[in-house]
């Protein structure tokens, strides 16, 4: 008897590294208080924004590269490479070109040049912290986090855009370590100084959304939708609460709502493709796909999924190399390993090869515990028939 290899999809969550909040208390560690509601988190922003306190925070946050910019970028990074001598500011664009087409070893190592050449340049130090969270590296994430917090406190007044910067990444920074309370905090001072502030909206909702509180997650989704103008995010954030609840249906026209706003949502259009798949509409997913990857050519999601729709539909060999790729975007990412493992396991009849995936991901720093779980099963079960075909 075959046994059962389920496939498995990712909702998807655009969350962009970049800015954070204000003077009072730039610790690292915050005192712990009791847990906080959404009403709570949220409240201190009926009050209104203090104008002296907004700031232009946008322009940190970048969203995914589009192929034509990819290319750009490259030939920026082809440009500077080429001379002899550059200067600090030119050195610090090239790193975060680096960064901006997934080449994040380079970025790590252009901005390690950069701290040698000043170690008191906040720029560098906040933004190789980000780098190492991408890269799910949070304790190395730390220590430039730490050294963004010196600078800042050496400083007697601090640039607002710089305590954006530092605050936001902390907060995301606390999430990874799974510091949920003191991120939510964070999260919600940067929503009480800057009402629009949709990034920290998302990453709240998100925090609630990876502990199933879907009720949470909705309310602030929802809270974020009120007080900003433009937030296709939190619509793809809705569409994913609906998703989890099984009302796919809903979860599509949220999707479709997103999407009527910013039509390069990659986060919206994998989520859209997911549900597709599920349906079998597979032309309709693979359209969205191709436009996910178009405009976001370092979204490891897209290429999890369209790896899964071709499973689905038959192309292996194809599933297989988007799966790979994925991983070579996000080596972490336990979806892309167990799915990859699924298809060796189930399709190229490579058991060897599926049980040491199986086990990467059970290793994997990814948080995702579903898919250790389902992993761990699987290893079970070729163990069991190895057992049964050595009697």
């Amino acid at each position: 008897m075959k046994r059962l290899v389920p496939i498995v999809l990712a909702s998807a969550v655009n969350l962009q590294l970049g800015c954070s909040s204000t003077p009072e208390n730039l610790d690292i560690v915050i005192t712990p208080e009791n847990s906080t509601t959404a009403d709570m988190l949220v409240r201190k922003t009926e009050e209104g924004v203090r104008p002296a306190r907004v700031i232009e925070w946008q322009h940190f946050f970048k969203t995914h590269p589009t192929s034509t910019e990819v290319l750009q970028l490259k030939q920026q990074i082809k440009n500077l490479n080429k001379k002899e001598t550059m200067t600090f500011d030119q050195i610090l664009t090239l790193a975060r070109a680096e960064r901006a087409v997934g080449e994040l070893e380079k970025s790590e190592v252009t901005y390690r040049t950069l701290i040698r050449k000043n170690s008191d340049n906040f720029d560098a130090n906040i933004e190789l912290a980000q780098v190492f969270l991408e890269k799910n590296q949070v304790s190395l994430a730390f220590d430039y986090l730490t050294a963004s917090n010196k600078i800042l406190k050496s400083q007697e007044t601090p640039a607002k855009t710089d305590l954006y910067r530092y605050k936001y990444t902390l907060a995301i920074g606390m999430q990874a370590t799974n510091r949920i309370d003191e991120a939510r905090r964070m999260l919600s001072d940067l929503i009480s100084n800057q009402r629009d502030f949709i990034l920290a909206y998302q990453a709240l909702a998100h925090s609630y959304l990876n502990e199933s509180k879907y009720d949470l997650a909705e309310f602030i989704a929802n809270r974020g939708i009120e007080r900003t103008e433009s937030h296709a995010p939190l619509l793809n954030v809705l569409g994913i609460v609906r998703e989890k609840r099984g009302e796919l249906a809903r979860a599509t026209e949220y999707y479709n709502k997103a999407l009527k706003q910013n039509p390069n949502l990659v986060a919206a259009l994998v989520n859209r493709a997911n549900l597709s798949i599920r349906k079998s509409e597979y032309d309709a997913a693979e359209s969205d796909l191709k436009n996910a990857i178009t405009n976001g050519p370092y979204f490891a999601n897209a290429y999890i999924s369209m790896g899964v729709l071709y499973q689905r539909t038959g192309r292996f060999t194809s599933a297989k190399s988007f799966f790979e790729k994925a991983l070579s975007i996000r080596p972490e990412n336990a979806y892309a390993r167990y799915n990859l493992a699924s298809l060796y396991d189930k399709e190229f009849e490579n058991p060897n090869k599926a049980l040491r995936l199986y086990y990467e991901v059970v290793q994997s720093s990814d948080k995702t515990d579903e898919i250790k779980e389902l992993a761990l099963i699987q290893i079970q079960g070729l163990r069991d028939s190895r057992i049964s075909l050595n009697k």
